[in-house]
């Protein structure tokens, strides 16, 4: 048994494994899958729970009634958006793997590009429109594992050729990562929209005014948005000032010291 273990197949299978294993990408995948175990046990245990005290076991509440759904709520979120934990938690790892310098955000933005790819909008009598979880589930894995390459990688190239919206000092970091974001995220769209076969229309990436303007054909929505700019600038100005009243007194007491 030494010398199969011991042999240059082996060996060379070995090195495989440990190739894999430096890997940042499956390193990242592998952590999220991990990470996934305790998000099953949570919809399993629930789920058990419903089958025991459910009509089928014991029939202590109905499959309509209140308790019933209160206890299939966490499968729901659970086993039934699978695919939104490992999006998530692979992004974050990934980022981090690569040193992206926040890789909060980049979790964030994975998760935003893969809702708009693969969540779509479902109109219905009862409900009206919802999401369908169709592919929010173990199904739209695979895609997600497609969109966090994607865009993680994009975060990662225009941290490192400066690709941001650049805005004053004194603007708060956690603005600044929101609007970078929003730059990654549009470039995402657009290079998944490049490479997939199927193109989905996004008003969202439309320049300001634009979109409402073709939603409606009416002039007067997109100057109603240029002049939301003034209470919008009136709201956050306070919080400006207090932020840049703070690095001020920092300067001044690092000058003193």
């Amino acid at each position: 048994m030494e010398s199969l273990f011991n042999s240059p197949a082996m060996i060379k299978l070995q090195e495989f494994g440990q190739a894999l294993g430096r890997n940042k990408f499956l390193s990242a995948l592998q952590g999220a899958m991990m990470s996934l175990m305790s998000i099953i046990m949570v919809g399993a245990i629930f789920q058990i729970i419903c089958a025991v005290g459910g009509p089928t076991m014991f029939n202590l509440f109905s499959s309509d009634s209140q308790t019933y759904q209160m206890l299939y709520a966490p499968y729901q979120f659970t086993m039934n958006l699978l695919s939104l934990w490992v999006v998530g938690i692979m992004a974050f790892n990934y980022a981090r793997n690569l040193d992206v310098k926040s890789p909060v955000m980049s979790a964030i933005q994975c998760l935003s590009v893969f809702l708009l790819t693969c969540g779509a909008l479902v109109t219905t009598e009862e409900a009206g429109t919802t999401i369908s979880m169709t592919y929010l589930g173990a199904q739209g894995m695979f895609v997600g594992f497609f969109i966090v390459f994607v865009c993680v990688n994009i975060d990662r190239l225009c941290a490192e050729k400066n690709i941001y919206i650049h805005m004053p000092d004194i603007v708060p970091q956690a603005i600044l990562n929101v609007v970078a974001v929003l730059v990654l995220a549009w470039l995402a769209m657009d290079v998944l929209h490049l490479i997939t076969p199927q193109w989905i229309y996004l008003s969202a990436l439309l320049p300001m005014g634009v979109a409402n303007y073709l939603k409606t054909l009416d002039i007067r929505n997109s100057i109603f948005d240029y002049v939301m700019l003034i209470p919008t600038a009136a709201i956050w100005y306070p919080f400006f000032k207090t932020y840049e009243k703070q690095l001020v007194a920092q300067e001044q007491a690092a000058a003193e010291e």
